[in-house]
């Protein structure tokens, strides 16, 4: 599943323009089958190998350095084994007209010999119950894919994707404008100006 939002096999993408902060990224867009559903693709070129990009993006401290406004909290939660956590977040929408989000989230990192990654989803715990002052989201699928750029062994094609379901009255386009700026601050110390690259991978995946 998390592959497949990666190119055009489950989704209609529709290229939408990056945040004015946010640079070396593609940014894209869909309707998913219920209404409230949003699905988001942001990709980019990395010169980090592909194995380390998962790895480092899952870490604590990368967490700590990728100040994202939109975040309030996250931490895990529990540790399921080597691969796997649960994980708690809490967002804020910016907005006076809902509720701030909050997910908790199973998360799992990949390798493999043609890409590695990391996948997660909603889930629910006992020990992070929801709270009167957040309206649980609900993440359908989400990921970072990490793939190797055939001919070019140095560089690495990234690509961030999400389906999900904020839930509640949310004023139209807010959860997404969170979620791509989100994206885009997670990649962004891994990403290069590799611009006509970038523009080719992209059409191999949507092929």
């Amino acid at each position: 599943r998390l592959f497949d939002l990666c190119g055009s096999a489950v989704a209609t993408w529709r290229a939408v323009a990056a945040p004015l902060h946010c640079k070396n990224v593609c940014v894209f867009t869909a309707q998913g089958s219920k209404k409230k559903d949003i699905l988001v693709r942001v990709c980019g070129i990395s010169d980090f190998e592909h194995a380390a990009i998962p790895a480092q993006m899952g870490s604590v401290s990368h967490a700590d350095d990728v100040k994202i406004k939109s975040v309030k909290n996250v931490h895990v939660v529990e540790s399921v084994d080597s691969r796997s956590e649960i994980v708690y977040c809490s967002t804020s929408v910016r907005s006076l007209l809902t509720d701030d989000r909050d997910v908790c989230l199973v998360r799992s990192r990949f390798a493999e010999r043609t890409g590695s990654g990391l996948v997660f989803s909603s889930v629910t715990h006992e020990k992070v119950p929801e709270l009167a002052k957040y309206v649980r989201a609900r993440v359908h699928t989400g990921g970072i894919v990490a793939k190797p750029v055939p001919s070019y062994p140095s560089k690495t094609f990234v690509t961030f994707v999400l389906h999900a379901n904020p839930r509640g009255i949310l004023p139209s386009g807010a959860f997404t404008t969170m979620c791509i700026e989100t994206a885009c601050m997670v990649l962004a110390p891994f990403l290069g100006a590799h611009d006509d690259l970038l523009t080719a991978c992209i059409r191999s995946a949507d092929a």
